[in-house]
């Protein structure tokens, strides 16, 4: 049976949430993180970004977003 609901939003940690609105606000995506920090859960963050469809990877290792993180990080800073 079909729901008269809108679709609920794919999940998004605050560690997501902050790469994406520092990407969407012209920042560096990792901006936020220090130490060792930078190399332990940033890597998961990053991929679960790609899984959803949030960023990509170019080839130099910086995260851009797609059309849909851009969606996303909009409206992350509206609310």
């Amino acid at each position: 049976m079909a729901s008269n609901h809108p679709p609920k939003p794919v999940a998004c940690s605050p560690a997501m949430a902050r790469v994406l609105v520092n990407l969407y606000r012209g920042r560096f995506a990792w901006e936020h993180l220090r130490g060792r920090s930078m190399y332990g859960a940033a890597g998961q963050t990053e991929r679960a970004l790609r899984i959803r469809g949030w960023i990509v990877v170019g080839d130099g290792g910086e995260a851009f977003l797609t059309e849909a993180g851009r969606e996303r990080a909009a409206d992350l800073v509206s609310t």
